[in-house]
C-alpha cells in the first residue's frame, strides 16, 4: 500500500507540476511596411502673378530700349494648362518712355509641361494672350499680343523670352495712321 500511496502522490505532483510549466512557443513572423512614394508638389496652381521684362523694341517705331511690367490673375484649368483670366500691364520704350507707353489689358492661355528629369526637375512653358492696349500719346487703342517661351524654374519662378507686340490705326482729321511695333526680350515672373 506504500508503494500505491507513492505512486499515487507522484502522480499528482507531476500532474500540479505540468500546470504551472510555462510553454514558450515562438513563431517567426515577417512584417511587411508598405512604403509610399514621396510626395511631388506639383508646380502647377492658380494664383497671382507679377513679371517684368527688359528687350528691345522694333517696327513703327525709333528702335530704343524697352521694359515691360504686368500683374494678374492665372487659373489653373488642368493637365499643365492655365487661363490667365486678366493681365494688366504696360510696355515702353526707355528714352522715349511716355510716347510709346501702352497700357495693356490682356487674357489668355499659358501651357506648363511636366517636370523633365534632363533638366533638373524644371519644366518648360509656352503662353499665348491677346487684348487691348491703350497709347495715351496718341489718345488711340488697338490689338495687343503676347507669344512666350521659357523654362519654369521653381514653383513660383519663370524666365523665359517674350514678344509683345502692338497693332493700332487710328485717324484725324488730316490722315489716316496704322502702326505696328512690339518688345522682343526677356521676362521673368513670380507666381504666389
Amino acid at each position: 500500500m506504500k508503494k500505491l500511496l507513492i505512486a499515487a502522490i507522484c502522480g499528482v505532483l507531476s500532474l500540479s507540476a505540468s500546470a504551472q510549466t510555462i510553454k514558450s512557443v515562438s513563431t517567426e513572423r515577417t512584417i511587411t511596411v508598405k512604403q509610399e512614394a514621396p510626395k511631388v508638389e506639383s508646380w502647377n496652381h492658380s494664383g497671382w502673378f507679377v513679371n517684368t521684362g527688359i528687350g528691345v523694341l522694333a517696327g513703327d517705331v525709333d528702335t530704343d530700349f524697352a521694359w515691360e511690367f504686368g500683374t494678374g490673375y492665372r487659373w489653373h484649368i488642368a493637365s499643365g494648362v492655365s487661363w490667365e483670366i486678366l493681365r494688366l500691364g504696360f510696355n515702353t520704350g526707355v528714352s522715349n518712355f511716355t510716347e510709346i507707353f501702352d497700357l495693356r489689358f490682356t487674357s489668355g492661355l499659358r501651357y506648363d509641361t511636366p517636370r523633365f528629369d534632363f533638366l533638373k526637375g524644371k519644366s518648360l512653358y509656352a503662353n499665348f494672350v491677346c487684348g487691348y492696349g491703350y497709347v495715351p500719346e496718341f489718345e488711340e487703342g488697338g490689338f495687343v499680343y503676347e507669344i512666350g517661351v521659357g523654362a519654369k524654374l521653381s514653383r513660383h519662378c519663370s524666365l523665359g523670352l517674350v514678344w509683345q507686340g502692338n497693332s493700332m490705326s487710328w485717324e484725324d482729321s488730316w490722315y489716316e495712321y496704322s502702326a505696328k511695333w512690339g518688345m522682343f526680350g526677356i521676362k521673368i515672373e513670380i507666381i504666389h
